[in-house]
């Protein structure tokens, strides 16, 4: 603060005096209001430490295969190559092959026709014929496959958005309750 002299009466810068007593008050207006507010982030921070684990664990809980039915995975794996599927076709197929095979060599053979070169073409006329059956057996098991991954992939699909569904639906709750 500054003091003039006026003659003998002392007079002070008044408008400098005011400005600081407002500024001290602003100041501890500022300060009272942040210790209200330090009190409510504190409560806030305790209120929210006893929520969260009991939510914490349903947040950023996926579907990718948690809770997706085993089911799936054990079609997926019926119709991958080496699976289940096919395996009877493939002996049938197997089996047919032989049966021709063998009963080809005996009409050959009745006949006196059973010389080197008629017994090679049988055999690769049987050999054509079981890879004719294997080949449809495999395209129907990619066909399938294919229909299984389509399959799980809308259920993975779904239980995402039903998570999703549920994370939106605990995240509005929670907001709530602030």
């Amino acid at each position: 603060m500054q003091v003039k002299r006026k003659g003998s009466i002392m007079a002070m810068d008044i408008g400098k005096w005011w400005q600081s007593i407002l500024t001290a008050n602003e100041l501890r207006k500022i300060r009272a209001s942040q210790a209200v507010q330090m009190k409510a982030l504190e409560f806030a921070k305790q209120k929210w430490g006893q929520v969260f684990p009991l939510v914490g664990g349903q947040i950023g809980a996926g579907g990718e295969g948690g809770r997706l039915p085993t089911e799936y995975s054990e079609l997926i794996n019926l119709f991958q190559p080496g699976g289940q599927y096919g395996a009877g076709g493939r002996a049938e197929a197997r089996r047919g092959a032989r049966e021709a095979l063998a009963s080809g060599q005996v009409g050959l053979t009745a006949t006196g026709m059973s010389s080197g070169t008629n017994v090679a073409g049988l055999r690769a006329r049987a050999a054509a014929d079981e890879a004719i059956a294997r080949k449809k057996i495999e395209d129907e098991r990619i066909r399938l496959l294919g229909g299984a991954y389509g399959t799980a992939g809308g259920a993975r699909l779904q239980v995402r958005g039903q998570d999703i569904a549920r994370q939106a639906q605990l995240l509005q709750t929670l907001s709530g309750l602030a």
